[in-house]
């Protein structure tokens, strides 16, 4: 490959020139980011490293800058600790990869490694990059049959759930190995609802391997009275309150202790609440309530929510002092409708994974559902897109997924699978909605069954596995 090296310190171009020469690839070294922007224009190379902080124009502007001129060079960053975080989040915008001075020159070796597999790679194998590629790909396929690289798909639980098939995606992807390097760093995850952010955060923690033994505490903030959030969180110590354990209790802080704390929907805490969470974040300390011991923490917090921070904060809904720390290192994921070029092989995953759960054989989707779904807006996102799939497959007999198995497609709105509300706040009432919302979808699914076997209740409980008692029991709910 060709490779541009950039760094305003001489000495250091050069050693990472001839090193980089010596591993076989064909080097060019620059001292002034200037001259090494006028050569890309020019004539790009397969590969830049560069360093970030440099005179006249730094790593960061330089990248930006070549990407305005659609050069499409894999660029890697060398950067001192001071930008540490600022060249993390340059990955999410597409930078490959970056390393610390000194640098470890096999890391270099190994990321230089990547990019020429990834260049020497089937020109027909996923992600495609445009929505016609990715139907044309998978036109009449069988899903059996689908493969994919582990540059396209970190793993069987995180890939089918957010989907490795885009560039955006990619760069997502790539920031999150890279987050997992500095796992005292907190993390803010913004989305829509749908798009996967418990399942990025996850992802980020169990790094692809659910053999990770650390804690991974997930708490949905809107779930949790604002009274009581900072003993869920914090714990308490003996006789705190009225009604508390005389014995004290840990928090969900310390149960996440050399682990992940996740808060769902962090924008749901109250203005206190924040105050208190923003002292954790600044000190990795905190206090039982009731307690006057300072207790440390190494935790690593991970935030997510489907608003626009920004917004909330100018009306003043959030407090800005912590939406600027959180907002250090930012993952933001793109609506469905941006990356349609994932529609097509997310629905062949699902349709994949169905198989093994329900136990159907669907062995192909034609190019004309595939192209109808694509086009739909999916507001839903992700996991609209697997209700979706999941409901055309679970009374289809065939082998083929045609659109006319798609509900959706025909103009009916299929039910959900899951209902979506926000919860209330007190336990008894969230308790009586958990409890309605299940028989709510008891009931759903219940008709639709019985619809199949004409009101034939022996065969409906064959269907589901549940013994005719079992049967009776929750179709009288």
């Amino acid at each position: 490959m060709t490779v541009f090296v950039v760094d305003d310190e001489a000495d250091c171009c050069d050693d990472l020139s001839s090193f980089v020469r010596a591993i076989g690839h064909t080097v060019t070294g620059f001292t002034d980011p200037r001259a090494a922007l006028d050569a890309i224009i020019k004539e790009p190379p397969d590969v830049i490293i560069t360093d970030v902080n440099m005179p006249y124009i730094n790593g960061i502007e330089l990248f930006s800058r070549i990407r305005e001129k659609n050069c499409r060079a894999e660029v890697i960053f060398i950067s001192g600790k001071a930008e540490t975080i600022e060249s993390i989040n340059a990955m999410e915008r597409g930078v490959y990869d970056f390393f610390i001075k000194p640098v470890d020159v096999s890391k270099v070796a190994e990321a230089l490694s990547g990019i020429a597999g990834l260049r020497a790679a089937e020109t027909g194998k996923l992600p495609a990059h445009t929505l016609a590629e990715a139907v044309a790909k998978l036109e009449r396929i069988a899903v059996d049959e689908v493969t994919f690289s582990p540059d396209d798909f970190p793993g069987p639980r995180y890939g089918e759930d957010i989907g490795i098939f885009s560039e955006r995606m990619k760069a997502v992807y790539r920031k999150l190995k890279k987050l997992r390097e500095y796992p005292n760093t907190p993390v803010l995850i913004e989305g829509e609802t749908g798009t996967g952010k418990e399942i990025i955060a996850q992802f980020l923690h169990y790094g692809g391997s659910l053999s990770d033994e650390r804690p991974f505490i997930a708490i949905n903030c809107p779930t949790i009275g604002k009274d009581i959030f900072e003993s869920e969180l914090f714990g308490y110590e003996g006789g705190a309150f009225t009604g508390a354990d005389p014995k004290g209790r840990a928090g969900k802080i310390k149960a996440a202790e050399d682990g992940t704390l996740f808060l769902d929907e962090v924008t749901e805490l109250d203005t206190g609440s924040q105050a208190k969470l923003l002292r954790v974040l600044q000190e990795n300390e905190y206090y039982r309530v009731g307690g006057t011991t300072k207790i440390h923490t190494n935790a690593r917090i991970v935030c997510a929510t489907n608003l626009a921070m920004e917004n909330l904060v100018a009306r003043g809904l959030f407090r800005s002092d912590l939406y600027y720390r959180l907002n250090v290192c930012k993952i933001s994921l793109p609506p469905l409708r941006d990356r349609r070029e994932e529609i097509a092989p997310l629905a062949v995953l699902f349709v994949k994974e169905c198989n093994r759960k329900f136990g159907k054989t669907i062995t192909h989707i034609e190019s004309a559902a595939l192209t109808r779904l694509a086009a739909l807006p999916w507001t839903g996102n992700i996991r609209e897109l697997k209700n979706v799939i999941t409901n055309s497959m679970l009374f289809k007999e065939g082998a083929t997924l045609t659109a006319a198995d798609f509900p959706v497609l025909l103009g009916e709105t299929p039910a959900p699978i899951a209902p979506s509300m926000r919860f209330p706040d007190t336990p008894f009432d969230l308790q009586l909605y958990v409890k309605k919302a299940a028989d709510d979808m008891s009931v759903s699914i219940i008709e639709e069954i019985l619809k199949k076997f004409n009101g034939n209740k022996t065969k409906a409980a064959e269907f589901l596995k549940l013994s005719r008692m079992q049967f009776y029991r929750l179709y009288k709910k």
